[in-house]
């Protein structure tokens, strides 16, 4: 009989379940709102998407010391982070998010806004990844949303 001992966030299911601008408005770039244009589509180049995400752990337990990464298109840039979200040190682009838990069968939800400003128009595209703080996860080379951007 062989017994083995888990940690529970390698016991976990995560997933990035929601990574939608459908709730939230968007904003300009001095971060006010345009009244009458919530959820715009397409956003004016210059302007602040505000992404409603949610992490998800499907499993039973608890998913301890978890990171979710997020990798913004070239030009734009992360404003306003949530809590336990940074912008990586050697990637201008890339968002870090540290969480101490995620509960079983639970979700942890967060806003992700990103400035366009410096983009030209066409596509928003974010790549994305979740997975255990010890080991950041690369980005996918999947796209987890794409976003119109108009001139």
């Amino acid at each position: 009989l062989l017994l083995g001992v888990c940690s529970s966030a390698w016991g976990a299911n995560l997933s990035i379940s929601q990574l939608s601008d459908s709730i939230s408005p968007w904003q300009m770039s001095d971060g006010t709102t345009v009244p009458g244009v919530d959820n715009s589509d397409p956003l004016p180049v210059g302007g602040i998407i505000v992404y409603d995400v949610s992490l998800s752990n499907t499993d039973l337990a608890a998913a301890n010391n978890v990171a979710a990464i997020f990798d913004l298109p070239a030009g734009s840039k992360a404003v306003d982070l949530p809590i336990g979200c940074v912008v990586d040190a050697g990637v201008a682009t890339r968002v870090v998010c540290t969480f101490a838990s995620i509960p079983g069968s639970g979700t942890t939800p967060m806003k992700l806004k990103v400035d366009t400003q410096g983009m030209s128009p066409g596509p928003v595209i974010i790549h994305g990844a979740v997975g255990n703080a010890g080991a950041t996860p690369p980005a996918t080379t999947l796209a987890i949303h794409a976003r119109a951007a108009a001139s």
